[in-house]
């Protein structure tokens, strides 16, 4: 999974928000400059579905296998795990970089 932190050099507001997608896409790093801008610290993650860039992720595609079967370890991966691991680990960027947690 590729998780993608911004963090603001000055003015930081204390804050750390994780961006997801919307219905069946994934986060996208093009939510982070704005929210950096703003003060945020700023992470968001490809939500476990790069398959090594063969699929869009925005798409919605990515949820089914080639017979029409759901994958569920990518489902898994989107619905929760993706999201869980971005804010674990952008907690862990906020703490290393500004010495104090979000």
């Amino acid at each position: 999974m590729y998780v993608y932190s911004w963090l603001p050099f000055e003015d930081w507001n204390g804050r750390l928000v994780v961006f997801g997608g919307g219905g069946l896409a994934a986060g996208r790093v093009t939510s982070l400059p704005a929210s950096v801008a703003a003060g945020h610290a700023s992470s968001t993650i490809k939500g476990g579905l790069p398959l090594y860039n063969a699929i869009d992720t925005q798409s919605g595609l990515w949820v089914l296998r080639k017979t029409g079967i759901w994958n569920e370890q990518l489902v898994a991966n989107y619905s929760y795990r993706a999201i869980h691991d971005t804010s674990v680990f952008g907690k862990a960027v906020v703490r290393a970089f500004y010495r104090t947690s979000p």
